[in-house]
């Protein structure tokens, strides 16, 4: 992976982040269960450690195909999008909040796999 593409995976994996950041202010909004709130919170630290370490890693070759990648965590963040458009229209709102964290947990799984 070049250095660009790897610029490119953090841009990707810290717009997972705030997404998960703004869900987590949105199910605190909505007075969700706190199991809800705490899994944005865990969800947030886990990426938080990720992006940090790929931020160590950058001058580094990773083995993975970046574009494979960002395509997978695209998916996973076009997914938050609609969860979040849902969850402001109040459609859902529990199993929008219960998607969003699979989809967190889906960009987690793609990104602890390739930062090592």
């Amino acid at each position: 992976m070049t250095i660009s593409e790897k610029i490119e995976l953090l841009d990707k994996l810290n717009v997972a982040y705030n997404r998960a950041h703004l869900l987590k202010a949105m199910a605190e909004k909505k007075k969700s269960s706190q199991e809800i709130i705490t899994g944005f919170d865990d969800r947030k630290t886990k990426l938080k450690e990720i992006i940090d370490k790929l931020l160590q890693d950058i001058y580094e070759n990773l083995t993975c195909e970046a574009n494979e990648l960002a395509g997978k965590i695209d998916e996973s963040n076009q997914g938050l999008n609609k969860n979040i458009n849902e969850i402001e229209k109040d459609l859902n709102t529990a199993k929008n909040f219960e998607k969003a964290l699979g989809y967190l947990d889906d960009v987690i799984c793609i990104a602890a796999g390739i930062i090592k």
